[in-house]
């Protein structure tokens, strides 16, 4: 009879490896669980402060875009001080006016069936943040022109968006002419995978190759789009939800979900899996608007573009990243040249979003008045590449 402690049988040495392995995995999920409270914790509080967003969900996760609109969707831009915004999409998730603004509107395209289309792409500058669509330079360029339009600008959106766009809705639409934003900030998102967000993280298309312009798609699904903030930003009682109800909601499924996508991404990203963005910003400006140009040419639309900064800071001269021959309509230069006076306070007095009494700042996209004037150059762009008014001789 042999004695001794030897070694475990290799049954009993796996149910221990198992055994350990459970505990490890369960005392990891208690503490990922204990975390959760002051991390949910965090995103309640920057909700609570930024107090805008959106009601109505009107946008949807999208494996291209990362975020899309939603066909037909309905909600209302939540701000921080002043009443909320309506706002809507169309079925190809193109911005519209909404009740009697959009009625009356479908009334007059409908009148202008056989006149130009112009199709926008942008961000929020162009989609119109804080303004109503029938506000938007978009919209008052067909209201003063006799002409359709179809605003594709999106909040967040960066310039891997816009192409990826363009690629789908200008074959679709066909439109006479085609007016594309440029924004500093616009290249910087389109090699970025994550795009800018007021709360949570919303992976998006990146650029990875210049020749041929190729995009990545999101890293992830993103979930945000899920979340209706709207009770907790604008509570009908006057109060929101506690953080409890923030955590079990949202806080616990939104962190759940992102750690174990980040995990994932983390783990392709040691195994080389996740291609790597460019990094040329003026190179992507070239590719990006050279394929903009051709895509255009293509489906006979004449292209303008749209430079926009944030009040007076300068735009990257349009030689630098333009194809030969197309133009750059100088609205920004209009916008400052409009000024009483060239300061920032007065930029920002006369152009951005003021609410409250008494009246304080809420948003620096452009308002209604920086709308008008963007249109107004817009107009005599048109003008001189041959496009007129209904009744107007040519």
């Amino acid at each position: 009879m042999k004695t001794g402690t030897g070694t475990a049988p290799p049954k009993r040495r796996g149910r221990r490896l198992a055994l350990s392995a459970l505990v490890f995995a369960v005392s990891l999920a208690l503490l990922w669980l204990a975390l959760s409270w002051p991390r949910s914790g965090r995103l309640y509080d920057e909700v609570l402060a930024q107090k805008r967003g959106w009601r109505g969900a009107p946008h949807r996760s999208d494996p291209v875009l990362g975020v899309a609109p939603r066909a037909n969707a309905r909600g209302e831009h939540l701000l921080r001080a002043g009443p909320p915004i309506p706002m809507g999409f169309d079925a190809l998730g193109l911005r519209v006016p909404v009740g009697e603004a959009g009625e009356r509107r479908a009334r007059r395209q409908q009148e202008l069936s056989g006149r130009p289309l112009v199709l926008f792409l942008g961000d929020s500058m162009t989609y119109g943040d804080c303004t109503l669509a029938e506000h938007t330079f978009a919209e008052l360029v067909g209201d003063w022109m006799g002409m359709r339009v179809a605003n594709a600008g999106v909040c967040g959106y960066g310039l891997a968006h816009m192409v990826l766009r363009a690629r789908e809705l200008v074959p679709l639409l066909q439109p006479d002419v085609l007016v594309v934003q440029h924004s500093s900030w616009l290249a910087d998102r389109g090699i970025r995978p994550y795009a800018p967000t007021y709360w949570g993280r919303v992976p998006t298309p990146y650029a990875v190759s210049l020749d041929p312009l190729r995009f990545a798609p999101p890293l992830y699904t993103t979930m945000v789009t899920e979340f209706d903030l709207g009770a907790y930003t604008h509570p009908a009682s006057g109060q929101p939800p506690g953080r409890a109800k923030f955590w079990r909601e949202i806080g616990l499924p939104l962190l759940a979900h992102d750690d174990w996508s980040e995990a994932l991404v983390a783990a392709r990203w040691a195994l080389g899996r996740v291609e790597k963005p460019v990094e040329d910003h003026v190179a992507l400006d070239r590719a990006a608007y050279a394929e903009l140009t051709e895509l255009a040419r293509a489906h006979g639309a004449r292209i303008l573009v749209l430079p926009l900064a944030l009040a007076l800071e300068p735009v990257l001269n349009p030689a630098v990243y333009l194809p030969e021959g197309v133009w750059a309509v100088p609205a920004q230069m209009h916008l400052v040249k409009s000024l009483p006076k060239l300061d920032r306070a007065t930029y920002e007095r006369l152009y951005n979003h003021w609410r409250g009494d008494p009246p304080v700042l809420v948003d620096n996209h452009p308002n209604e008045l920086a709308h008008q004037r963007i249109a107004e150059e817009l107009v005599v762009w048109l003008r001189r590449g041959g496009f007129t008014a209904p009744g107007q001789d040519k």
